[in-house]
């Protein structure tokens, strides 16, 4: 959570800009900005941290279950779930915020 408050916090200056007109707009240079290492830098701690859970929960499943056939399909059966209960929310979701507006 607080990986995904501070991109879109980061994120938030970029639309601002994006929607000023191009005259008042600084000009753009080539070089690497600040603005990019601040929203690479939350993108990168993101991918760590779920390769970690992922590698810990296979770890912890793994001397639960004993390390058999079962606990490939428990991982399978867990990440689809999530994957498929995920979707319905946000297509809940997406619809009530396109309603309200």
């Amino acid at each position: 959570m607080i990986c995904a408050l501070a991109l879109w916090r980061c994120c938030s200056g970029e639309r601002l800009a994006a929607t000023l007109p191009a005259s008042s707009r600084a000009p753009e240079s080539r070089a690497p900005s600040s603005s990019a290492g601040l929203l690479l830098a939350p993108l990168f701690l993101t991918g760590l941290l779920g390769i970690g859970y992922e590698v810990l929960t296979i770890r912890v499943v793994s001397q639960i279950l004993e390390n058999t056939i079962y606990t490939f399909a428990v991982l399978l059966a867990a990440y689809l779930l999530g994957t498929a209960f995920g979707a319905a929310l946000r297509n809940r979701l997406s619809r009530s915020f396109d309603t309200a507006l």
